[in-house]
C-alpha cells in the first residue's frame, strides 16, 4: 500500500489519542513511520506470527522499565492501536489489498457452510445433485470457450462420434443425445466459416452434455455468481475483523499459558530450570521476560477488544 495512506491511518490515530502520543510512544522513541511499518505489517497476517515489534530504542526502553510501567505503557499504546485498526480508513485499505492478494471481495453474499450443505443435500438429494451437475456443467463450458479453436475441432469430432452412438435407441438419455447430435451437426458447419461462433456454441453443448444450463445467459450469470462467491469465500478468510479477532484469541491462549513465574538458572546463560520450557514457542518465552503484568495487561485489551469486533 502507498505511505501515505499508512501515514494518514497513523496520524489519525495520533489525533484520536493525544495522551498515549505523547505518553508511552514518545517515551519508547517510536515515530508515525514505525506505526506505519508494524501496522502494516500486522493487518496483513491472517495468523499469529511474530508479535509485534517496535525499533531497538523502544525495546531498550522497555528493558529500563518496571513491569508496572510496561503495563500502563501497553494500556497506552493499545489505545492507539485500536484507534487505527478499528479506523475505517484502515479497514478500507485492508480491504484494497486482500483484493489484489487474495482476490477477496464483499459482495454481501451468505455463504452456506459445509454442515448446511450437508443437511440441504439430505433433504432434498436430487436438487444438490442437480445443482452440482449444474455447477460442473458451468466450469465444464467455461474451460471449453478458452480452448483454441484447432484443438476444440479434434474433441468435437470424438464428441460427435459419441453422440451418435449414444443417440441410437429410445429412452430420455437417447433424447438428450439425439438434441445434442443435431445441434452439433449445425454447428460443424461453422468451424471454417465462424469458429468464434462455433466455440461459443461447442462450449454450450458441453454445458447440456453433464447437466448444465442450455443457453449462454443462463451459463454467463452461473459463472459470474460462481466467481463472486468464491471471492466472498475469500473475504469472509481475510476481512480485517475476522483475522484480529483470530490473531487476538491466539495471542490470549498463548499468554494465558505461559508460567510468569517459571525459575531460571542464576549463573551463566540464563534458561529456565525446567527443560520443557526451554522447547516453548519464541513468542512464550518473550512474553514470560516481558513480564506478567504488562503481559496480563494486554490480554485484558485483546479480550476487551474481541468483544468489540
Amino acid at each position: 500500500m502507498r505511505r501515505n495512506i499508512w501515514l494518514a491511518l497513523g496520524l489519525g490515530a495520533v489525533v484520536t489519542s493525544t495522551y498515549a502520543w505523547e505518553g508511552a510512544l514518545v517515551r519508547l522513541g517510536l515515530k508515525d513511520q514505525d506505526i506505519q511499518r508494524i501496522a502494516e505489517q500486522e493487518c496483513r497476517k491472517d495468523y499469529l506470527g511474530e508479535l509485534p515489534y517496535g525499533t531497538s530504542a523502544a525495546r531498550k526502553a522497555l528493558k529500563g522499565m518496571t513491569e508496572d510501567e510496561r503495563a500502563q505503557t501497553v494500556r497506552e499504546i493499545a489505545a492507539v492501536a485500536k484507534a487505527l485498526v478499528l479506523s475505517p480508513s484502515f479497514e478500507k485499505a485492508h480491504d484494497e489489498y486482500i483484493q489484489k492478494r487474495y482476490n477477496a471481495v464483499n459482495h454481501g453474499l451468505k455463504l452456506q457452510s459445509q454442515e448446511e450443505k450437508m443437511k440441504a443435500a439430505t433433504k432434498n438429494p436430487d436438487a444438490m445433485l442437480a445443482d452440482m451437475q449444474r455447477q460442473v456443467g458451468i466450469q465444464m463450458a467455461k474451460s471449453y470457450a478458452q480452448m483454441d479453436v484447432s484443438s476444440l475441432k479434434m474433441v468435437f469430432d470424438q464428441d460427435l462420434e459419441n453422440w451418435k452412438h449414444n443417440a441410437v435407441g429410445t429412452g430420455s438419455e437417447q433424447v438428450k443425445y439425439k438434441k445434442l447430435l443435431a445441434k452439433a451437426t449445425q454447428l460443424k458447419a461453422l468451424q471454417q466459416t465462424n469458429p468464434e461462433e462455433f466455440r461459443k456454441g461447442y462450449a454450450l453443448l458441453k454445458s447440456v452434455e453433464t447437466g448444465g444450463p442450455d443457453n449462454w445467459a443462463e451459463l454467463q450469470a452461473g459463472g459470474d455468481l460462481a466467481a463472486k462467491e468464491e471471492q466472498q469465500k475469500n473475504y469472509n478468510q481475510y476481512a480485517l475483523r475476522p483475522v484480529l479477532k483470530k490473531k487476538l484469541a491466539e495471542f490470549v491462549k498463548l499468554a494465558r499459558s505461559v508460567d510468569y513465574d517459571a525459575q531460571t538458572t542464576t549463573s551463566g546463560v540464563r534458561k529456565f530450570v525446567k527443560p520443557e520450557y526451554e522447547r516453548r514457542a519464541s513468542n512464550w518465552k518473550l512474553l514470560f521476560r516481558f513480564g506478567k503484568a504488562p503481559s496480563l495487561a494486554a490480554v485484558q485489551l485483546a479480550e476487551q477488544m474481541m468483544k468489540e469486533l
